[in-house]
């Protein structure tokens, strides 16, 4: 018997992908919230602490940014994060699988339940509602003409 390297060779590089894209996602997040943060941080310390703001506009004309870029990558630091977006994703995954590891209270069978509870209801519900949509389009001519060129033009996009 014959072991499909191809096969296995295509799903790890589509699991990667997708691994790379979460992780993307998730460093790109975290530095616009990040950056977020430190812009609303810094005008609020221009009000509050007028003298604490001095000194980081004199520390960062010193390095010869803005203010926010600053404080920004001050807060990066202190974080304990990469600068890299995707190195960035990959240390925050790992830090919410740590943060979720001591959890002792979860019943893992309980959880797969609820978790397959929803995935089927949310698929009944997507059945049902698509076949009340068909039937309704089914009955207008003109729906359905456009109905049809719309599915001929996505059966058309390459999917992999």
């Amino acid at each position: 018997m014959k072991v499909p390297y191809k096969t296995a060779v295509r799903l790890f590089a589509i699991y990667l992908c997708v691994l790379l894209v979460i992780t993307t996602t998730a460093g790109l997040a975290n530095e616009k919230l990040a950056r977020k943060e430190a812009e609303e941080t810094v005008v609020i310390l221009q009000y509050k602490n007028p003298a604490f703001y001095e000194l980081l506009r004199e520390n960062a004309t010193r390095e010869n940014k803005t203010v926010v870029q600053y404080y920004y990558e001050k807060l990066i630091e202190v974080r304990g994060l990469n600068k890299n977006v995707i190195v960035q994703g990959i240390q925050l995954l790992k830090q919410s699988w740590e943060e979720i590891r001591p959890i002792k209270t979860v019943n893992l069978g309980r959880a797969v339940l609820i978790t397959l509870g929803v995935l089927l209801s949310s698929m009944l519900l997507i059945i049902f509602t698509s076949i009340t949509i068909g039937m309704k389009i089914a009955t207008k001519p003109s729906l359905l003409d456009l109905v049809e060129s719309l599915a001929r033009f996505f059966n058309g996009i390459p999917s992999w």
